[in-house]
């Protein structure tokens, strides 16, 4: 800080041992320090204080200008006594401070305003982009189901709640929770400015709106359980009243019922690859199954039409999976 211009105003008439009071009572040296204290002037000239209060503010004040520190311009002050002066420029000795007239006060608040605004403006962003982005969608059950309790509660009643399901010794776990979704800007922590404690937490309304909450518990939406497959195999039994000498059309030689444990699935424009088995006496057994689940391959009709590796993929698989006796 720096003082300009310092100096004795006589506001009266006053005699020369008034004069010499006032003049010594002001006498200040270049670190603006006062020379003699109320106390030693009141020695110095046998006065009451109450005397040497009277003559002062009856016959002078000091009058100093303060630089600006930002626009270098002048601010005239005055002071009344040593200690109205000392309060006046005491914080500005600091080096922490510097003294600023009043057009420079007034920009500097202006200036400090719109950065918080601007840095208000990019931390809601920051919480708009965590929304745009679906972070809740990789949140782990907890997380999730803790992020739900959080829209639907108050800071209070959630701690109460949590204390109830973790109990004292996994309370802690509620807090690495929310530190976690404050990390994916999901919620904004309010903390103790003197512990850093949490007291309290907040979100973006939209948040409230986006985010659906599914019980890890409950059903899922528009799911079916099907225990399927696209295998179709079973025994061909024959038929007993038929006569494998006649040569009637209208007798099968294979005849029988089948009840299948699964649902079977066949697709349409989908090859199928078959294989029939002699079993005891005249039946056979039957398996068919999607060729694309032994080897890819291209579009064939008969196996001896298939590429020799994929025939010879095709015999070891129905080998492994030759019904026994």
């Amino acid at each position: 800080m720096e003082i300009k211009n310092i100096e004795i105003a006589y506001l009266n008439e006053c005699t020369s041992i008034q004069k010499d009071i006032v003049d010594t009572y002001w006498k200040i040296d270049n670190s603006l320090e006062f020379q003699q204290k109320p106390l030693q002037v009141k020695n110095q000239f046998n006065l009451e204080q109450s005397e040497l209060t009277k003559i002062i503010q009856t016959y002078s004040i000091l009058t100093y200008d303060i630089v600006c520190s930002t626009c270098d311009k002048l601010s005239g002050n005055k002071a009344t006594s040593q200690s109205d002066f000392k309060q006046s420029i005491g914080r500005y000795k600091h080096r922490y401070f510097s003294y600023k007239c009043n057009a420079c006060e007034e920009e500097e608040i202006k200036a400090l305003a719109l950065k918080k605004k601007e840095e208000q403006k990019a931390l809601v962003q920051k919480y708009e982009d965590a929304i745009n982005e679906h972070r809740w969608m990789d949140l782990s059950p907890f997380l999730s189901e803790l992020l739900h309790n959080c829209l639907s509660t108050d800071f209070k009643a959630l701690k109460k709640e949590y204390w109830s399901k973790l109990g004292q010794s996994n309370f802690k776990k509620l807090f690495r929770g929310l530190y976690d979704l404050a990390a994916l800007n999901l919620i904004f922590l309010v903390r103790n400015d003197w512990s850093d404690r949490i007291e309290d937490y907040q979100y973006l309304p939209r948040l409230k709106e986006e985010f659906k909450y599914f019980s890890p518990t409950a059903p899922a939406m528009e799911s079916t359980q099907v225990n399927d497959t696209n295998k179709l195999q079973f025994r061909l039994t024959s038929n007993p009243i038929s006569n494998p000498i006649s040569n009637h059309p209208d007798s099968p030689e294979y005849a029988g019922g089948v009840t299948f444990k699964n649902k079977i699935v066949l697709e349409a424009n989908t090859e199928y690859t078959f294989a029939l088995w002699k079993r005891t006496g005249r039946d056979l057994y039957l398996t068919m199954i999607s060729t694309a689940d032994i080897a890819p391959t291209p579009k064939q009709v008969s196996l001896s039409n298939h590429p020799i590796s994929l025939q010879e993929g095709i015999q070891d698989f129905f080998e492994s999976i030759a019904p026994q006796e």
